[in-house]
């Protein structure tokens, strides 16, 4: 029985990491559909109303379109695959920090950038 039960645990995660990766993918994937739309088909300044008819709100069709300008190939991902939408917001559109009026400080030390 213990040795059924490990296999049915063992399946489980191996069905509940490979639904969580897919999930995050095709968000990742969708988001950059909408990007494309937006930079192929209108001017930024539609975005306002876009996001009122479509009830996406301003910001994610902002990063859509930015996450396409700067990754119009998905392969050029710096993790490939292996990447969530908010890890790609927060550390892989750096545009995003000068919108908030956040500074960025490099330590002469270690080389990081930290935000202030």
């Amino acid at each position: 029985m213990k040795v059924i039960l490990e296999a049915v645990i063992e399946e489980i995660r191996s069905a509940w990491v490979e639904g969580v990766f897919t999930s995050n993918w095709e968000l990742i994937n969708t988001y950059h559909r909408v990007g494309k739309i937006l930079e192929e088909s209108v001017t930024m300044t539609k975005v306002k109303f876009i996001a009122a008819q479509t009830k996406i709100s301003e910001r994610n069709l902002y990063r859509a379109s930015q996450f396409y300008r700067k990754y119009p190939d998905l392969s050029l991902l710096p993790e490939g695959k292996d990447v969530s939408w908010s890890k790609i917001v927060n550390k892989y559109l750096p545009e995003k920090t000068k919108e908030r009026n956040v500074r960025l400080v490099k330590c002469p030390i270690c080389g990081n950038e930290f935000r202030l």
